[in-house]
């Protein structure tokens, strides 16, 4: 849902309500001009992304330089 709200994310991470959150996908894709620089650096933080299969994620593994997990699915 956060793709169609980023306030209800913005709003979840400010209530300390969000230890983590995914979308299927190697970096959050929602509108980030809705949130405070606090917010979406809080959101990059928090953010665990997800890589399918064998091949390599489209862009790289760049990705990898902002958090500290990463979950997959084969």
């Amino acid at each position: 849902m956060f793709p169609s709200c980023p306030s209800c994310l913005g709003s979840g991470l400010d209530q300390g309500l969000i230890d983590f959150w995914w979308n299927w996908d190697t970096h959050p894709k929602l509108d980030e001009t809705q949130l405070t620089q606090a917010q979406v650096s809080e959101m990059y933080a928090k953010f665990i992304p997800m890589i399918w299969g064998q091949a390599a994620p489209d862009g790289g593994y760049g990705f990898l330089r902002n958090g500290t997990y990463v979950m997959g699915f084969k």
